[in-house]
């Protein structure tokens, strides 16, 4: 149960596209304008906070989780994913190459590193509060070491920029760090970034830097400290795992080569590390818990389903809060509720038989050792409900039969 419920903590880390909310209220896409040089920009503070939202703009959220910061499922026997994630069926396919999906995704984060990199430079010229300053750098250490980690994934070892600011017609020639030092940078970006970030913009509170911050729930959306620590946890744990942690060992590469794309050596430290910062943030300090789905106890596991469709629950980590959402919800439902959701009756994501079977019943049995029949009454007004949950959860559909107005389920 506890392996569960890490695995759900991690899971709810889902980091996904859309808009992020200004500095000073409300959810804005407002990006600085081309005519904008960085002496306007940096004595205005909209235009400030603007200059830190078209970081955040564009990167994977809750409607393009096919993307490379996103799930990844389809680009392995776990899902299928259809041609909404093209650029998984690449990396199966071996189609994968350095144009198309790859130098987008590369030119975008180098892109979104640039301006991070000129932000931290000019904010101290901003007429803007001392605790608002340090929490915009929280944000931008946070998102440089989430911009990296979209590249680290794919490519391991990478050009690592720092604070340096290229001019457009300067040549760059920085070689490719190696795995161990791509990771040891992303993980003191995030130090600093849980350093200076609030825990909750919901209340008011002290950063680990002193400052204090007042609560104003139209930021929900942003980094918190908690952001920071779970894309630790997350970067630690791959990292200790068997493809990265003495992973790389692969006939005929060099050492430099190996270097590059794993740790050239295993070694015990490097799970308990992870674990111990998967321990930190379920710390009930930080207040993240997993929903309980007691407001509708008529429907077992109603809680995950919870997850997904409200704006903002104590298990969210770092999402984009909508009202009324069905956007992820709609991503992993089965074909047959694609026009609901999508307008169209493409398939985009949803787990292969395979991976449904893994999952036990809820009686703690593997699939086809647990035989029992669940009626469930659906028919509301003479329409038919399909409750997508029971997909969700991994629950194996073995057998449906309607009869009357009622549908027999065998799992």
């Amino acid at each position: 149960m506890k392996t569960i419920n890490i695995l759900r903590y991690l899971f709810c880390f889902i980091i996904l596209a859309g808009t992020i909310s200004s500095c000073e209220g409300g959810f804005l896409d407002q990006k600085v304008q081309d005519k904008d040089n960085l002496e306007t920009t940096f004595s205005d503070s909209l235009k400030t906070c603007n200059f830190v939202n078209a970081i955040y703009y564009g990167d994977e959220r809750n409607g393009n989780i096919g993307l490379m910061g996103g799930n990844m499922a389809p680009a392995s026997d776990e899902a299928d994913g259809g041609t909404r994630f093209g650029w998984c069926l690449q990396l199966t396919n071996g189609a994968a190459s350095s144009v198309g999906a790859a130098n987008t995704e590369w030119v975008s984060v180098y892109q979104k590193l640039r301006r991070a990199n000129i932000f931290l430079q000019n904010i101290e010229r901003t007429p803007i509060s001392a605790a608002l300053k340090m929490r915009l750098k929280g944000e931008v250490h946070f998102l440089r070491a989430w911009c990296y980690y979209r590249l680290w994934q794919f490519w391991g070892g990478l050009p690592l920029v720092y604070d340096k600011v290229y001019r457009v017609d300067e040549k760059i020639e920085e070689p490719r760090a190696t795995f161990a030092s791509t990771v040891d940078y992303m993980i003191s970006e995030l130090h600093e970034a849980a350093r200076l970030l609030p825990v909750d913009y919901r209340v008011t509170g002290t950063t680990d830097a002193g400052y204090t911050y007042i609560a104003d729930p139209g930021q929900l959306g942003r980094a918190t400290k908690g952001a920071a620590l779970a894309l630790k946890a997350r970067i630690l744990l791959m990292a200790a795992s068997k493809l990265y942690n003495g992973g790389g060992n692969i006939a005929g590469a060099t050492a430099e080569q190996i270097a590059l794309i794993s740790y050239p050596e295993y070694k015990k430290e490097r799970w308990e590390d992870a674990l111990a910062a998967i321990r930190e943030i379920m710390k009930p300090e930080y207040g993240y818990a997993l929903v309980d789905g007691k407001t509708n106890l008529e429907y077992p596991g109603w809680s995950f389903h919870e997850i997904f469709t409200s704006r903002w629950n104590e298990e969210y980590i770092w999402t984009l809060p909508q009202a009324g959402n069905k956007e992820m919800e709609g991503i992993f439902d089965p074909p047959s509720r694609r026009s609901e959701i999508t307008s169209t009756n493409s398939p985009l994501l949803f787990p292969f038989q395979e991976l449904a079977d893994a999952f036990g019943t809820e009686n703690g049995k593997a699939v086809g050792e647990d035989h029992y029949i669940i009626l469930i009454s659906l028919m509301k007004n003479g329409i038919l409900v399909f409750i997508t949950r029971f997909f969700i959860m991994g629950l194996c559909v073995r057998m449906v039969k309607i009869i009357n107005s009622n549908l027999f389920i065998r799992l």
